[in-house]
């Protein structure tokens, strides 16, 4: 069986999103952006490499680089960086004009 589901994942309909929709919203071709993500394991690497995840007429993928958390964790180490350090930073809404408020007490459905 090749692929058992038709369904992207999140991280694959994010790639959409943001070459697609977001691209667009930029006026932007999707190869002028650089789309990573950051999962949980090193399979998501291997799927963002997969041919039907590539864009032919841009020659681009969908995501470009993805980093595990376990990377993340030792990019962090090496460079002495301690999470609870940091300074919380602002919800990025690109995507639209909801508030973070209303971001964070979705309530699904």
């Amino acid at each position: 069986i090749p692929y058992i589901s038709t369904t992207k994942s999140p991280q694959q309909v994010m790639g959409s999103l943001v070459k697609d929709y977001f691209a667009k919203q930029q006026n932007l071709t999707p190869n002028r952006i650089y789309h990573a993500t950051v999962m949980p394991c090193y399979d998501k690497k291997l799927e963002a490499s997969r041919p039907d995840f590539f864009n032919q007429d841009y020659e681009t993928r969908e995501v470009d680089c993805v980093i595990t958390t376990g990377e993340v964790v030792r990019m962090l180490e090496q460079e002495g960086v301690s999470l609870s350090n940091v300074a919380p930073a602002q919800l990025d809404t690109k995507f639209n004009n909801m508030s973070e408020e209303q971001i964070l007490s979705h309530s699904g459905g």
